[in-house]
């Protein structure tokens, strides 16, 4: 078990194995294992491994080797492997079908960003989604797309798709 908590305040550690928090306010880490809060308020691990976070009001639930950097109201759930939000605000990594594990997204940061799916990337900007939304059961799970910069930008069920900027672009079905 070995829970760590090196400083901050009103900090909890509950079940899981070799977890800490470094610091920060009302973080909270449970069923994880090798997992780590390292700093800001009120941020949250739920049966994760291997996995970090910081900023404020961040979660992660069932991630491995994730990790959500700072900002606040970012999310990563439902079996995200390898993904990461480097910064912003209200940006969100999930799985959206019922087959497979999701994995090796990155949203640098913005507002309000979007990805289900694996192997995706949004670098910025405000209100971009790229999704996979594959049957259940598929193996197919992997869309390879980027989204650089701007705002209401949308890649849908699509594969080895770029909008590089830009706003209201809108890619489907290839």
């Amino acid at each position: 078990e070995r829970p760590f908590i090196g400083g901050g305040q009103a900090n909890i550690v509950v079940d899981g194995a070799d977890n800490s928090i470094v610091g920060g306010r009302n973080g909270y880490i449970s069923a994880s294992t090798y997992s780590t809060v390292t700093h800001g308020d009120r941020n949250k691990l739920y049966d994760s491994a291997t996995s970090s976070i910081g900023g404020n009001t961040n979660l992660i639930i069932s991630g491995t080797n994730s990790s959500i950097v700072s900002g606040d109201r970012n999310i990563l759930y439902e079996n995200n492997q390898s993904s990461f939000i480097g910064g912003g605000s209200e940006n969100l990594i999930y799985r959206r079908d019922t087959g497979g594990n999701v994995g090796f997204n990155v949203i640098g940061g913005g507002i309000q960003n979007t990805i289900s799916g694996s192997v995706n990337t949004i670098v910025g900007g405000y209100d971009n989604e790229i999704t996979s939304d594959f049957y259940s059961g598929s193996t197919d799970l992997y869309s390879n797309s980027i989204i650089g910069a701007g705002w209401k930008n949308h890649i849908l069920k699509s594969k080895n798709t770029s909008i590089v900027g830009g706003n209201n672009n809108y890619i489907s079905g290839s």
